[in-house]
This record gives C-alpha cells, sequence and structure tokens, in this order.
C-alpha cells in the first residue's frame, strides 16, 4: 500500500525547510566563532604592528600678532593705483600708491572708527611716499599705535582681549581725505603671543625654534564689499605655509603657559591678521610609533608588551622621544639608558600588545622559559 501524495509532499516539504534552518543556524554560529568570540576572549590581548614614522608635537591655539607699524593717511580723496602690492619690502622714498579722481563710495562706519582711533597717530604729507623702510600692507584695524613690540613680553590676556580678526578692515580702492590709505610694517621683527596648556611647558623652551602654520583669516572686513565670500572648511589650502619664530618667553599665567614668539621671516598674512588660528609645531620625531596606551612601568622604567612566536608576551624597554598624548615616538632596535647602559628594545613590525594592564599575565616560569 502506497504512501498519499499529500502526506509524501509534506513530508518533503518539512525536510527542505530543516535543511534551510539547520544551514541559517549553522552560518550564525560561524559568525559568532569567526567575528564575536574572537573579538571577546581576544580584547585583552589585541595587538598592533609598530611601524616607522614621523611625529609632528604640536599645539593648535590663537596667536595675537605684535608688530611696529605706522598707517599712512591719504591726503586727498580719490581712486587709488596701488605701485607697491601686499607685502613688498620697500625702502625710504619710494611711491606706494597714487590717488587721482573722485572717490566713488563713502568710507564704511568701521574704517571712520579706526580713522577716529588713530587721529593724530598717522603719518600725513607724506606725497605717497614711504617715509621709511618697510612692508607695504593695506589692511589697518586702528591698533597699530597701542599694540608694539617694545611690549611684547609684557602683554597679558586683559591686554590683548580687545583684539579681534573681524575688527581688521582691508582698505579699498576709493579713499577719502584723511583716512587710512596704506601701513608699513617694521620687518626687522614682530611677534605672536599664544597659549598653551601648562602640561604642554617642556616642549617650549626659551631660545628654541618652533614652526608656526597661520590659518588663514576668513572675518576680515572687506572695505566697499558687503558680500564677501565664506569658507569654513580648513585645509592645507587654507594656511600660509610655515614660519620658524624663536621663543623669547614662556612664562605660566593663570592655568596655561603664555609663549611669546619672535621673527623676521616674513610670510603673506603678516600685514593682514591681527589675530589667528594656528599651529605651533614645536617638534618633528622620527622613529618607531607606538599608541601611547600601550606604554606600561615596570621597575621605574617605560616599556611595552612585544608578543613572541610562541604567542607569549615579554616586556621589552622603550626610549621615549616625544609624545603628542595620543602617539609616542620611540628608539628602535637599542638605545644606551640615563647611565649609559646599552638596552635591546623593540624593532621595526614587533607585535605590541595595546592594554597591558588587562593582559593575561605569563607564570614566571614561562617568562623565564620566553627570555632563553
Amino acid at each position: 500500500m502506497g504512501y498519499p501524495k499529500l502526506l509524501i509532499r509534506d513530508t518533503g516539504e518539512m525536510m527542505r525547510k530543516g535543511i534551510i534552518t539547520f544551514f541559517v543556524l549553522a552560518l550564525v554560529v560561524l559568525y559568532v566563532i569567526i567575528y564575536l568570540v574572537p573579538g571577546v576572549t581576544g580584547m585583552l590581548d589585541s595587538t598592533y604592528v609598530v611601524e616607522y614614522g614621523v611625529l609632528s608635537i604640536h599645539d593648535d591655539t590663537t596667536g595675537y600678532l605684535i608688530r611696529n607699524e605706522k598707517v599712512y593717511a591719504a591726503e586727498s580723496g580719490g581712486m587709488v593705483n596701488r605701485i607697491a602690492a601686499e607685502g613688498e619690502l620697500l625702502r625710504g622714498g619710494n611711491r606706494v600708491v597714487d590717488i587721482s579722481g573722485v572717490p566713488t563710495a563713502p568710507p564704511t562706519q568701521r574704517l571712520t572708527e579706526i580713522k577716529d582711533a588713530l587721529s593724530g597717530l598717522m603719518v600725513g604729507l607724506h606725497g605717497n611716499m614711504s617715509q621709511g623702510g618697510g612692508i607695504v600692507s593695506y589692511y589697518v584695524d586702528g591698533f597699530e599705535n597701542k599694540i608694539n613690540t617694545e611690549n611684547a613680553l609684557y602683554y597679558r590676556k586683559s591686554d590683548l582681549e580687545e583684539l579681534s580678526q573681524d575688527k581688521v578692515v582691508a582698505l579699498g580702492t576709493s579713499t577719502t581725505a584723511d583716512y587710512p590709505i596704506f601701513k608699513l610694517i617694521d620687518h626687522t621683527s614682530w611677534y605672536l603671543i599664544a597659549y598653551v596648556s601648562k602640561d604642554k611647558a617642556s616642549n617650549y623652551v626659551v631660545g628654541r625654534s618652533v614652526d608656526v602654520i597661520f590659518t588663514k583669516a576668513s572675518d576680515t572686513s572687506i572695505e566697499e564689499e558687503s558680500e564677501p565670500e565664506e569658507d569654513d572648511e580648513i585645509d592645507e589650502s587654507d594656511t600660509y605655509g610655515s614660519v620658524e619664530m624663536k621663543i623669547v618667553a614662556a612664562e605660566e599665567e593663570g592655568n596655561s603657559v603664555r609663549l611669546v614668539l619672535e621673527s623676521d621671516r616674513f610670510f603673506a598674512g603678516l600685514g593682514e591678521l591681527r589675530v589667528a588660528a594656528c599651529r605651533i609645531v614645536s617638534a618633528s620625531v622620527r622613529g618607531l610609533l607606538v599608541e601611547t596606551g600601550s606604554i606600561i612601568e615596570e621597575d621605574g622604567r617605560p616599556g611595552v608588551y612585544v608578543k613572541r612566536k610562541t604567542g607569549k608576551y615579554v616586556f621589552v624597554p622603550i626610549n621615549i622621544l616625544g609624545s603628542n598624548g595620543k602617539t609616542t615616538v620611540v628608539s628602535d632596535m637599542y638605545f644606551y639608558d640615563e647611565e649609559g647602559v646599552w638596552m635591546s628594545t623593540i624593532d621595526p613590525f614587533d607585535d605590541i600588545l595595546k592594554n597591558p594592564e588587562k593582559r593575561d599575565k605569563d607564570s614566571d616560569e614561562e617568562k623565564a622559559e620566553e627570555d632563553e
């Protein structure tokens, strides 16, 4: 007697569903074994490969530019023809601009405020000629005679509170008599005052040089232009590159360290910038790059745990060359400690234990066996 066709069909359907279910469950178990279990059981023992690299040790901060500068007043109103370009270095007696015709637009309120702030302090009756040497600039903010290099070492935060980049005005091509028309900057020396965290004080030693990367201004007022373009993105094209500066002071002020940096180098934003976002690079160190969190101290000596071919971990001393907090640069292969003793250290492509504080410690016997 044969089985009913319906029963055979149902049995086959059940078998197919059972196979599919088994297959799905097998995939889930396989996924757990491959991805989740190692992530849990190996979490404490995860490693990374150490490699060579260059570490930039730097601070991103706000800098205040201090210069000696003289603002020249227009002897008449009219259209301005600039003979000397922004940033050009002139000797005394050079013609800077020509003025002809009549003004095409009245001065802005901000420029009038700057004129009033500089009342009696601008250079007049100059025939549009430079009365001394200096760098030409067509930017003004009214602080030219209030902030100078003679007092750079003594300025504090309270003295700099009024300074703001959005108070800087780019002079236009139309001018009014007795209003600013250009200025000359003393190129022999200018300063930058900036503040960094106290824990970075050791990176800034008086007498040493640092590199400062200035970000281009995005909030300078534009005379005669009501809708300046805005670009909030910051990348390499938004900087003036690197300027070498010497540390002349590094002193605690409140909860920070006040840095006073000096330079005679020119960069394209020197005349425009009064307050700038800048990156101060105190050092660029080459060596093996290790994660700072993987460094541990044993017997008063810093080091890391290196995974050997046997799978065991061995403490290896390191020589720290520099750190930015997250990443640390160390010597490779060997170094001499403070007592002049030769020490073997980590090699390129060693496997370094990420979390040495949470590692599964080997027994003394295993370590002794590994050292052999």
